[in-house]
């Protein structure tokens, strides 16, 4: 994806770095919306009844590959009618979701390079893509426990994912109709929801968040002993880090060895993950001091603010119509 508590850092920082005025104060007085919205469009891969009943076709999956250019445009659109003190809470919200874009569209391509990721299609289809999601999360799982000690010093059991993605009742009930009514126009010929599915997205959220917290102290070894006995894969336990991990892999890949995204294999790239986390936020930069600029329009203007087709077409343009998955252009 890469995993929750990556986006988590990497919004962190981002945030810490930000010089433009406006977006910055609204972040820090909505920080429980931004924070959410740094987890995008795969709190949705947290509520199983929708993943469970159609894992092909489930909420995030669809978000991550269809129309992400569209979800943005209907979304700006959206909040460009709503009222002064429901706007706030609104770009909290969407500036993390777009830190989530940013790092997806930018790192996504070099956790499938190191996964051996294959998007051609396989024999044993569903336990081959049941293997691989495993093996990718436990891969994203590693990475989330070697930054969290680099940037926080802390080990997983410390961080405690289930507290970062609290909202109260006032942002939620703007966020959560909000999403809901942007997701029902960017996807209507997919899905139909209602604001109770975003509501039960998150809660799921910090549910599962919350049981992952508590399985890491050292009850890893005997999920996976189950996992393998009745589902022959790790479908939880690659989710569950290790108290004490151990970066055999270079999984940053600080050696700087040569890799390959699946989608583009006759392109050689050596970077290291913290140089793709370095250009994911050189490019979540550009968008945020974009959105800055037409808060501070809003913010020093006597009229009603609304848009110029000028700029939201900057934004959007800015933004691109990537896939979350390959990074490149969707057709």
């Amino acid at each position: 994806m890469p995993g929750f508590t990556t986006h988590h850092i990497f919004g962190i920082l981002t945030y810490k770095k930000l010089n433009s005025k406006y977006i910055k104060d609204i972040i820090a007085n909505n920080i429980s919306a931004y924070k959410l919205g740094l987890q995008g469009p795969d709190i949705f891969f947290y509520y199983l009844p929708n993943v469970i009943k159609n894992p092909e076709h489930s909420l995030g999956k669809i978000m991550h590959e269809v129309n992400t250019n569209t979800f943005f445009k209907n979304y700006f659109n959206e909040i460009n009618h709503y009222q002064e003190h429901m706007l706030d809470a609104a770009y909290a919200y969407i500036s993390g979701f777009l830190c989530h874009y940013c790092l997806d569209t930018i790192c996504h391509p070099y956790i499938y390079a190191r996964t051996n990721y294959n998007p051609l299609p396989v024999k044993n289809k569903d336990n081959g893509k049941n293997i691989y999601s495993a093996h990718h999360r436990s891969f994203e799982t590693l990475i989330d426990s070697i930054l969290l000690d680099r940037y926080t010093h802390k080990k997983h059991p410390q961080f405690l994912k289930e507290n970062t993605i609290y909202l109260d009742q006032s942002t939620k009930k703007i966020i959560t109709p909000l999403l809901a009514t942007c997701i029902n126009k960017t996807y209507s010929g997919y899905i139909k929801l209602k604001p109770g599915f975003i509501s039960r997205s998150i809660r799921f959220l910090q549910i599962e968040s919350k049981i992952l917290s508590g399985l890491a102290h050292n009850r890893k070894h005997y999920v996976e002993q189950l996992e393998n006995r009745f589902f022959k894969y790790n479908l939880l336990s690659s989710l569950i880090p290790d108290n004490v991990h151990t970066d055999t892999l270079d999984a940053l890949n600080l050696s700087h060895n040569i890799w390959h995204s699946p989608w583009e294999v006759s392109i050689s790239r050596n970077d290291s993950f913290l140089n793709l986390m370095e250009n994911a936020y050189k490019k979540c930069t550009i968008l945020l001091n974009l959105v800055d600029s037409l808060l501070h329009y809003r913010k020093d203007s006597q009229n009603r603010f609304e848009y110029t087709c000028t700029d939201l077409s900057q934004i959007l343009n800015e933004i691109g119509n990537l896939s979350y998955h390959s990074g490149l252009l969707i057709d």
